[in-house]
């Protein structure tokens, strides 16, 4: 397939599905930079518009087609019941502004329909523009070092500081672009030409969720990478190449460690999960010596967590509303005399917990469902690899992050979720490994 980005001739057959397609990849771009969140929000209404245009006919026949993505229209819905019924009714609504991303994807993704390889094409693109993106931020950070002779601005966010991103939320693009260009390879999307290109964009974008080094991201990565090529080599009975496999990701992480050993200074203390709510003291940055006296990303979760589950408690079946949900952690961390959560306003940092706060058991039931549960039966039904890779990502992601709480985190989920539900069934017995 060419991978150019203009369509050919005769591939998008509508001029609203010709303006949507644009206007996707121009919100892609506009993903990669703080400083033009207006473009993104005009893409978006654009990609709605258009949408709505292609609405002529088959309302139902389209949601049908597309019941994996409908959860997440359901699911804000909720919310808008949530924030009806909470006393702080303006911090509700904050919130639910916030998030309207999904409510407005959800329901463009519904109508909206390409070919697969035009599907394709915009998976590439994304992929294409992290892989740039991140060249960016490297060579940024590399010239930070150069003038600060400070090799810590090689690491974590200061990687990525440039494109307005914290590490957590890039390695997340990060990761969803290596799944992005293996699918695509596994599927023989690419000629035989762009295929070492690929390749060597794989191996860069390792490096980078290394340096990146949030835990979720990678492990989880490596995981879902592990489970998918694995399956493929087992199947096809290469069991040397799983070999081969193993060892080069053994191969390649000592030798990352060895280039860049502060990465590991950001997983010490990670099994340190005890704590005391009136530490005063910072967090463990990954720039300087361990101290077990400050906080760590483990243990301060550990104190969140505690103090949500608290507020959960009191209110478990419905929780305490949308809008409510900050006065009450808040609340609990004067409580503790949680000082340190009160100075850096600290959220639950994990979007279940949010969820079980606000929404109580049975909001986070239906969150589960509509978001997870239900896509990834339709999506193993239909033996939908590629989503069901990024379904599994994120979900492993927010266990550890509020993600539907960041700017950043939401317009971006918010794209690739129903993206990744477009995406054709895979065919590995008919895919070709070339290790």
């Amino acid at each position: 397939m060419n991978y150019f980005f203009l369509p050919t001739k005769n591939e998008i057959d509508h001029k609203a599905n010709f303006i949507a397609y644009y206007a996707l990849l121009v919100y892609i771009l506009s993903l990669f930079s703080e400083f033009i969140p207006v473009i993104t929000n005009v893409m978006m209404g654009c990609i709605v518009a258009a949408a709505i245009v292609s609405m002529r006919k088959g309302f139902f026949q389209s949601i049908q087609r597309n019941k994996a993505i409908v959860g997440i229209v359901i699911f804000y819905l909720l919310q808008i019941i949530s924030l009806l019924l909470s006393d702080n009714m303006k911090d509700g609504f904050k919130t639910l502004s916030n998030t309207v991303p999904f409510l407005l994807f959800g329901i463009a993704f519904c109508f909206i329909e390409f070919e697969q390889q035009t599907w394709n094409r915009i998976l590439h693109f994304f992929a294409l523009s992290t892989t740039i993106a991140s060249v960016v931020g490297f060579f940024k950070s590399v010239s930070d070092v150069l003038i600060t002779h400070d090799t810590g601005y090689l690491y974590n966010d200061n990687l990525c500081f440039i494109l307005g991103k914290q590490a957590v939320y890039f390695s997340i693009y990060v990761s969803i672009a290596i799944i992005i260009f293996t699918f695509l390879l596994q599927q023989n999307a690419y000629q035989k030409k762009m295929k070492g290109w690929i390749y060597l964009a794989i191996i860069w974008l390792f490096i980078i969720i290394f340096l990146l080094a949030s835990k979720a991201a990678m492990f989880g990565l490596i995981c879902i990478l592990g489970i998918y090529l694995g399956s493929i080599l087992l199947q096809r009975k290469k069991y040397m190449e799983i070999g081969i496999l193993f060892l080069s990701l053994c191969v390649g992480a000592v030798l990352l460690v060895k280039l860049f050993p502060k990465t590991l200074n950001r997983f010490k203390g990670s099994t340190e999960t005890q704590f005391r709510f009136d530490n005063t003291n910072a967090e463990n940055h990954f720039n300087a010596e361990f101290d077990e006296n400050k906080w760590t990303s483990s243990s301060m979760r550990a104190a969140i967590w505690t103090c949500a589950t608290e507020v959960w408690e009191e209110q478990p079946i419905f929780g305490t509303q949308l809008g409510d949900k900050n006065d009450a952690l808040r609340k609990k961390f004067q409580e503790k005399h949680f000082w340190y959560a009160i100075a850096y306003n600290k959220n639950t940092h994990s979007q279940y917990l949010d969820i079980l706060i606000s929404m109580g058991i049975v909001g986070l039931l239906i969150f589960i469902c509509c978001y997870f549960i239900y896509p990834l039966w339709i999506f193993i039904k239909r033996k939908q690899v590629f989503a069901i890779m990024v379904y599994s990502l994120i979900a492993l992601c927010l266990v550890t992050e509020t993600m539907f709480g960041r700017y950043q985190g939401i317009v971006f989920l918010a794209l690739i979720l129903p993206l990744a539900s477009k995406i054709a069934p895979s065919k590995i017995e008919e895919a070709i490994v070339d290790i």
